[in-house]
């Protein structure tokens, strides 16, 4: 597919284009099963930044496990990580805005979740940090698959997570655990529920996420909204999984995928196509035209 700039700027309105900016999950939303970016889709998503359009990622991942085929999209400046916790300068990895853990919290949080023996990593400087019993875990589980290449990518192995936050601005962006069932997660939270100020979001069926109260992907999507001086409004936001559903509720035009869960679609104000079968370049055809 080829598209012509100077076509598709008179369908955009020049400046007065009713989009300014396309938040896109990662998983299961821009990247195919395999990982990889449809090419057509990026080609699409250029032209778009090429008049005036952010293309911004919204990911649970941490900067250091975003593939090369999302940064190295043309337009793509900024970047949601960590599932808001973090928003970054592509081109410099800087930090644009931060919603970590204090220091004290992050401490607070390691050790009671230690208590109960889980799996668990914690974010923080754009990776994940876990101890070894945690890494041989996944070498074990996910060595020559596709998960795998994201996991080894953006994990290092500490010796001991604490040591992390000798530093006493050493921050924490979430801390993931992986239960062995609904009810191990409901013991964990019950051991870590009176620390004050983090929040949790629960993942499929076994998977915990903690972190500072108040973050998720909507509020990091309206602060760099603030920043840009957008309406969130003038947003489409596309999305499949629960971690999606307060930046799809944000935005003004709300996308889920196919492959979506059902309290994703139903919150949605469109349904599309699956990430495999070109759901997010459909859906902006249809919205934007070709």
């Amino acid at each position: 597919m080829s598209i012509e700039i100077d076509k598709l700027s008179k369908i955009l309105y020049n400046e007065h284009m009713k989009y300014k900016m396309i938040g896109l999950d990662l998983d299961g939303t821009l990247l195919k099963d395999d990982k990889s970016v449809d090419a057509q889709t990026k080609e699409y998503l250029e032209t778009l930044s090429a008049n005036g359009v952010h293309i911004v990622p919204i990911t649970g991942r941490p900067l250091s496990g975003i593939p090369d085929c999302v940064r190295n999209i043309k337009g793509v400046d900024y970047i949601i990580a960590n599932n808001g916790s973090k928003t970054v300068l592509n081109s410099t990895n800087e930090t644009l805005f931060s919603l970590a853990m204090d220091n004290a919290t992050s401490k607070r949080v390691i050790e009671s979740v230690k208590q109960t023996g889980a799996i668990f990593e914690v974010f923080l400087n754009h990776y994940g940090y876990c101890e070894k019993y945690v890494f041989d875990h996944y070498k074990e589980v996910y060595t020559g698959t596709v998960l795998g290449d994201y996991i080894f990518s953006s994990r290092k192995q500490v010796d001991n997570l604490m040591t992390l936050f000798d530093d006493k601005n050493a921050e924490a962006d979430e801390v993931f655990i992986i239960c062995k069932d609904s009810d191990d997660r409901e013991k964990i939270k019950a051991e870590t529920d009176k620390i004050i100020g983090i929040q949790y979001c629960m993942l499929a069926d076994r998977f915990l996420e903690i972190t500072r109260g108040g973050t998720d992907k909507g509020t990091a999507l309206e602060m760099l909204c603030n920043h840009l001086k957008i309406e969130l409004e003038e947003v489409i936001a596309f999305g499949d999984g629960e971690n999606d559903l307060q930046f799809l509720d944000k935005a003004g035009t709300a996308i889920a995928m196919g492959n979506a869960g059902d309290i994703v679609k139903a919150q949605a104000d469109i349904i599309t196509d699956t990430n495999n079968n070109q759901g997010v370049l459909k859906a902006l055809k249809n919205l934007i035209g070709t």
